[in-house]
């Protein structure tokens, strides 16, 4: 496995969003999830400071990796009963004035962060997982990734994988730790926030 560099200082003003439409007008999160609630076309958006991005829709192979590791952590978090695992572009409120949500592929939520005996929300929450894992798009851009890793981490999600299909690699990014880069080779563990889940990088590509 190799270490990755800390990635670069998060920029100012409006997130880079390469092939992503934004839409003119300020808009808030009651909007964001009025507006999905409302789409017949299957449209998918993203909210970032009061700006709403239309987002291309995942591809099949996109859909399988995302598919493979909410089954691998659905698995180990049900038999430990440690908390909950999100998939499908959950959407949680990461700021406010101006509004940002976002929705990683998969999300790990421990009973910890929202105890087992309370019913989620059918709003966005207002409060972080302890993991997201994001799975790398053909049109995601090496800043955006790195723009969208840093405001989980700002936002107090506690670790990040970004997970990419085509180079069959796993980016662990967290607060209080280097990153480090892993190969499908590479044994993937959960720590600090899933103690005991293990699997083999290659398992989310198969």
């Amino acid at each position: 496995m190799a270490q990755v560099k800390d990635p670069p200082k998060r920029a100012t003003g409006a997130l880079h969003i390469k092939s992503r439409r934004r839409l003119k007008k300020i808009f808030t999160a009651d909007d964001l999830l009025n507006l999905s609630e409302s789409a017949s076309d299957g449209r998918c958006y993203e909210l970032v400071e009061g700006k709403l991005y239309e987002m291309p829709p995942p591809s099949p192979r996109h859909g399988e990796v995302t598919s493979n590791i909410d089954f691998l952590l659905q698995t180990h978090v049900r038999q430990y009963r440690l908390g909950r695992v999100l998939a499908g572009d959950p959407g949680f409120v990461l700021g406010r004035n101006p509004d940002t949500v976002r929705g990683p592929d998969v999300a790990y939520l421990s009973y910890q962060r929202f105890p087992a005996n309370e019913e989620l929300p059918i709003r966005y929450g207002d409060f972080v997982p302890d993991l997201a894992v994001e799975v790398v798009s053909p049109s995601d851009t090496r800043p955006y990734l790195l723009q969208k890793m840093e405001a989980w981490l700002a936002a107090g999600v506690r670790v990040v994988w970004i997970v990419d299909p085509r180079r069959r690699q796993v980016a662990v990014h967290s607060a209080n730790r280097d990153s480090v880069l892993l190969h499908s080779y590479d044994t993937l563990d959960g720590s600090p926030v899933l103690l005991g889940f293990t699997c083999q990088v290659a398992d989310f590509f198969a």
